[in-house]
């Protein structure tokens, strides 16, 4: 088996991946990709997570910014 040295070892797991704690009432965020019932970007599911756990509210917007279709997620409360 061969040592390696000098690896840098992967991110914190527990990182935050979006910025929803950070966010204050009107400050948004775009995401490329789509949300459907059957199927929801995953920045708007840890979106909802974050309203049911702490009492931030959020909205969702599909929208077309510089041609990408993608989600803007405002910070409403």
């Amino acid at each position: 088996m061969m040592i390696d040295s000098h690896i840098p070892p992967p991110r914190d797991a527990t990182a935050p991946r979006y910025p929803f704690r950070k966010m204050k009432p009107g400050d948004s965020v775009f995401y490329p990709g789509t949300n459907t019932r059957e199927r929801q970007h995953p920045a708007y599911s840890y979106a909802k997570t974050l309203q049911k756990r702490h009492g931030l509210r959020f909205t969702l917007r599909s929208v077309v910014e510089d041609g990408v279709k993608g989600i803007r997620i405002w910070r409403i409360e």
